[in-house]
């Protein structure tokens, strides 16, 4: 069975019988507040179970996270079109599936089956309310003395929400933890142990992101990228989702380390040669290098400028320090000049000195 872990939206488990009787569909924001109160009791039991049987004492009446029970099957015949459902991010589809699963909650308690919370705690999550995601998933991810995989996502879960709450230490903690344990695991294919460690080092890659430690994160992501291409080669297109995502999270974490190492100005430069020389794109390179001289040209170009007073540096220069140019802004009135003729007169940059390589 392969984990649906760190999909959004969570592909939820209903069933199918409910999603046919509704009518009225409140918004997926309207928890019932008992049902909240509950969950909160149980969550409570559990946590003061966790303690005292660390502690040595006798261990109260709580859930047993080794025998959870199976989800009945009723409320499993609804899972495929669920799926189905869920994965158009349809708006009304979305509040249809929290509805009936609110429903299946409510009506299994004080029963948990992690089919049923995990999807509504991501639900939760996604609509930023990650005290009513803890609920859910708790006490699921709140003991990690043992290791259980069947609770996989209940444990990312719990790093995003702590995440979603800015505490990175825990997140990390919750991730690194998990990258460990499912390196011990040995599954029956390459597709769910690659999946798994990509998604929580990638997990690990947003908490160093958020800390920030940029060089970190994108460690993180690297090495989630080069699992994920070494164990699921051979599903390539079933999870092109999970690469597209990790592609993604790994360029945004480069380009902001960049920044951070070289300036904006630079990667906005070097984003704009890249349009121009690489993607032969002059509209959209012309917009940036447009971009460069309206945000770090300098002021008062043009202007004649007072000598600096004697014994300052640069004295004699007839400039102040202000009204030195950014080289990258005054590289980019060049060539938004030459991507303006090339716009309108595509291959003219030649006539005027351009090379094949878009190099001076």
């Amino acid at each position: 069975m392969k984990s649906t872990s760190g999909r959004w939206p969570t592909l939820a488990l209903l069933c199918a019988g409910l999603l046919v009787s509704l009518v009225a569909l409140p918004a997926a924001g309207q928890y019932d507040p008992d049902m909240i109160r509950r969950l909160a009791e149980i969550r409570d039991k559990q946590n003061q179970s966790n303690t005292q049987e660390q502690g040595g004492a006798a261990k109260p009446a709580g859930i047993d996270l080794d025998n959870l029970p199976a989800l009945p099957k009723e409320y499993r015949q609804g899972l495929e079109k669920a799926r189905q459902m869920l994965a158009g991010n349809d708006p009304h589809q979305t509040r249809e599936a929290f509805t009936a699963l609110s429903e299946v909650r409510q009506r299994l308690l004080p029963a948990r089956y992690p089919e049923i919370d995990i999807p509504l705690g991501r639900l939760a999550l996604d609509e930023n309310r990650p005290n009513i995601a803890e609920l859910y998933i708790a006490p699921y991810a709140t003991d990690r003395a043992v290791y259980r995989p069947r609770l996989f996502d209940a444990y990312i879960l719990a790093g995003d929400v702590a995440l979603a709450r800015n505490d990175s230490n825990t997140a990390l903690s919750i991730f690194d933890w998990l990258v460990k344990q499912e390196e011990k695991q040995a599954h029956d294919d390459n597709a769910t142990s690659g999946e798994r460690i990509a998604i929580a080092a990638e997990g690990a890659a947003r908490a160093f992101a958020s800390i920030p430690d940029l060089d970190q994160a994108e460690y993180a992501y690297k090495f989630a990228l080069d699992y994920a291409n070494a164990k699921l080669a051979d599903y390539k297109k079933e999870y092109a989702w999970l690469f597209k995502r990790l592609r993604d999270g790994l360029a945004r974490v480069r380009r902001a380390n960049a920044i951070r190492k070289y300036g904006e100005d630079f990667v906005l430069f070097r984003d704009a040669e890249t349009l121009r020389r690489e993607k032969h794109d002059p509209k959209q390179a012309r917009e940036i290098y447009q971009k460069i001289i309206q945000k770090y040209d300098a002021p008062g170009r043009g202007e004649a400028k007072p000598p600096l007073p004697p014994g300052s540096e640069g004295e004699g220069r007839g400039e102040s320090a202000s009204n030195i140019l950014n080289p990258y802004a005054d590289a980019a009135r060049l060539y938004a000049a030459l991507c303006l003729i090339d716009q309108y007169c595509p291959g003219s940059g030649r006539v005027f000195g351009v090379g094949e390589s878009g190099s001076l």
